[in-house]
């Protein structure tokens, strides 16, 4: 028997492609009245910077990076469905300082999640072997269903109204 899917991981690293992957998050959503964790993990900073701007810069960081995940699921939910759009949907909006594979996978257990849906950049040989290794660490390591979704054609942007 399937396991009942209950809690979608979405995460995002608010590419291009991010808000065409978040339209599946939130259409499997919908299908199967599930509620979307969406995950931004923010890589730390350089070891070269002191430990206090270190820190500072990853909480900057932080802080705008939750202003601008928050601010773009508002406008794509408008536009998707005025009345009530994705935000019915929403369980949850993480953002992490670390290596993003191990915070995905974290953040997926501590929030039992059943799903996960990651969008992939691109399909080139250099891309896929440095921009996809998230994507395919996580689908090696994961124990429940991954979905990738490929980059999109153009019309797809975070920043369209």
């Amino acid at each position: 028997m399937v396991p009942e899917i209950r809690r979608i991981l979405y995460a995002t690293d608010l590419s291009k492609n991010a808000l065409h992957a978040f339209s599946y998050a939130v259409e499997f959503a919908r299908r199967l009245g599930a509620m979307i964790v969406v995950l931004h993990v923010i890589e730390p900073a350089s070891v070269t910077f002191g430990e206090q701007v270190k820190k500072m810069a990853e909480d900057r960081e932080y802080e705008s990076t939750i202003r601008e995940i928050t601010q773009r699921w508002q406008r794509f939910s408008e536009s998707v469905d005025p009345e009530l759009g994705c935000i019915g949907h929403i369980a949850n909006v993480l953002v992490r300082v670390g290596q993003p594979v191990e915070e995905i996978l974290n953040v997926a257990e501590q929030e039992n999640c059943d799903m996960f849906v990651l969008g992939n950049h691109g399909k080139r040989v250099l891309k896929q072997a440095l921009l996809g290794s998230v994507c395919r660490e996580v689908l090696d390591r994961a124990l429940k269903p991954v979905v990738i979704i490929p980059l999109a054609g153009d019309g797809f942007e975070w920043d369209a109204s």
